[in-house]
Formats: structure tokens, sequence, C-alpha cells
């Protein structure tokens, strides 16, 4: 690395791959964001042998200032390369999140669609992350995210989408596809709004918990009410219940081991933080 470069190291990671794959017209496509420093030669040669996919999750790139900013996407199309876009419709607002946020997602694949024209990108992808890495919580489940993956597809496929998209959803899923799958989907939406929003209230008990567990090393006098053990133990409670209503929903659709350890990740540190006592 220091003698050659990082696209020399990256050349000789990836270029059997490369021509295994071009040997049998398998034109590859590559994330761009290890490319960022190389030279333009380094990029040419790339794009000779594999298409190049410039992401980025979240807000448009006209106000990004980072890896997926405007200027790097004109650079990467002002060398000719083949390069496409990639938004994402769920996985992107967090590991332990249960539903993506509709707006932020929608404006970073409009903005991408945007972009797609003003650079002639070769196309749009939109990716679903199930992790950030191998040790870290699932992502939202895939079922419960249809109507934001729909209203991305209309979005770059017809250039707009319906504002009731959201309302829609359901009835479209089940003209597009089975009229029982649509009925499915609005009751796995809702419960995974339901676990979201009791998800949410518990994280936030989790991290007052630690706060006040902190604070009471240092300054005995900041003991809490016994009102808010009491708050933490009725939004477990909810959070549990409602878990237990997006189970039953998720059911018919995903292994039960895989949703042990969705709800696990999920429910199991908060029961261990809450469980953890107070300093006398």
């Amino acid at each position: 690395l220091r003698e050659n470069g990082a696209a020399a190291l990256y050349f000789h990671h990836v270029q059997p791959l490369l021509d295994t794959l071009n040997a049998r017209k398998i034109r590859p496509l590559l994330w761009h964001d290890m490319m960022l420093t190389w030279d333009d030669e380094a990029l040419r040669n790339m794009g000779r042998q594999a298409g190049i996919v410039i992401w980025g999750y979240h807000g448009h790139p006209d106000e990004s200032p980072h890896h997926f900013s405007s200027q790097q996407i004109a650079r990467f199309a002002e060398l000719g390369l083949t390069t496409f876009g990639a938004t994402a419709f769920k996985g992107a607002e967090g590991t332990n999140v249960d539903r993506p946020v509709f707006a932020s997602r929608m404006k970073n694949a409009a903005g991408w669609v945007e972009i797609s024209q003003r650079h002639h990108l070769a196309g749009l992808i939109t990716t679903g992350w199930s992790r950030y890495c191998y040790n870290t919580c699932q992502c939202e489940a895939f079922e419960a995210c249809l109507d934001i993956l729909l209203a991305q597809a209309l979005l770059m496929h017809d250039g707009h989408y319906p504002e009731d998209i959201m309302a829609q959803a359901p009835e479209m899923i089940g003209k597009l596809w089975k009229r029982e799958e649509g009925e499915r989907y609005a009751k796995v939406r809702a419960a995974a709004e339901h676990f979201a929003a009791m998800h949410e209230d518990v994280w936030y008990d989790v991290r007052t918990h630690l706060s006040h567990w902190a604070a009471l090393r240092h300054d005995p006098r900041r003991r809490p009410s016994a009102l808010y053990q009491q708050t933490f133990e009725k939004h477990y409670e909810a959070a549990v219940k409602s878990g237990e209503e997006y189970r039953a929903a998720l059911a018919p659709l995903i292994p039960g081991a895989c949703l042990d350890a969705y709800f696990m990740e999920r429910l199991t540190a908060v029961k261990l933080v809450k469980d953890i006592p107070l300093p006398s």
C-alpha cells in the first residue's frame, strides 16, 4: 500500500474476480466509496472492467459533503465511467429501527432520480440492508417496508408516485400480486408501526436509566423518583406485548429462529439494563 497506493492494492485483490467474470461476459458492479482517492487513470481502468455504483442514503447529493456529493458524481461521469446511483428503501435509519422514515427515504430517492437525469447515469438501484455488519442487530423487517419499496419503484419508473401512496399501498400490492398479500401487508405494517413506537419509548428509558446510573456514581443526591422506575416497567411491558403482536403478524412469513433473533436483539438488552440496580 505504501509503495503502490490504494488503487493498486484494490486491483491486486479483485483483478482475478474481474478477469473471471469478464471472460464469461459478466460485467460486475462495484460500490464506489473505496475509489474516491484514486487517480483518473486507475478509475478509467476500473471503468473498462466494471460498472460503478455511487451510493448514498441520506439527503440529496447536492446537499451532501460526503462520499456521494454531486462533485464526486460529476467526476465519475466526466471520466466516462458507466455509473449507477444507489438509494435505500430500508436499513438506512439505524441498526435498531423497525420502520423506515418515509420522508427521508423518498427525499433521498428523489435526489437520485434528479441526479441520474443530470449526469446520465446508467440506472438506479434501491437497496435493502439486513445488518450493518455481522455482529449488529437486524435492520427492519423487509415485510414491513413494501410501501416504501413500491413508492421508490414508481418514482424511478414514472418520475412520480401518488401522494397517498402510504394509504394506497396495501390495495396496490393486492392488485399487483394477490389480494390476500395486500391485506396481510396492511396488518404487518400496522403491527410494525405500533411496535416501533413502543420500542422507541423503551429505548428512551434505557438511555435515561444509564444516565441516572452514571450520575449516581458521582452524586448520590440525584436519585430519581419511584415513578421513574414504574414508567420504565410500564413501557417495557407495553413493548413486550406489542412485540408479541408484531411477531404474530410476521410468523407466517419469517422462520421462527429469525424472529427470535429480531426480538431478542431489541428487547433482551432493554431488560438487562432495566434490571441493573441503581447505586445505593
